[in-house]
């Protein structure tokens, strides 16, 4: 699998709650993907906390984004 950031596609190393942010700019556009677990060059280093990483994730598009985006975002885990 080969990941290039565009402006349909964001590469993220960590995990933050910055991601909110990509999340809302997005939403704004016709679509998007964002990995997380991959650097800016393309290497992919995973994530160790994959639960934890998934309930973040979702607390922040319920909780810190109006109105609630939820049915318009998939959350998928992706191993490569």
């Amino acid at each position: 699998m080969i990941f290039q950031e565009s402006n349909i596609v964001e590469l993220e190393e960590k995990f933050t709650n910055n991601i909110c942010k990509e999340i809302v700019l997005f939403l704004n556009a016709d679509g998007c993907t964002i990995y997380i677990g991959v650097k800016d060059d393309e290497t992919i280093i995973g994530r160790s906390n994959i639960d934890e990483t998934c309930r973040s994730f979702a607390d922040i598009i319920t909780q810190q984004i109006e109105p609630n985006p939820q049915e318009l975002i998939k959350n998928e885990l992706i191993f490569a």
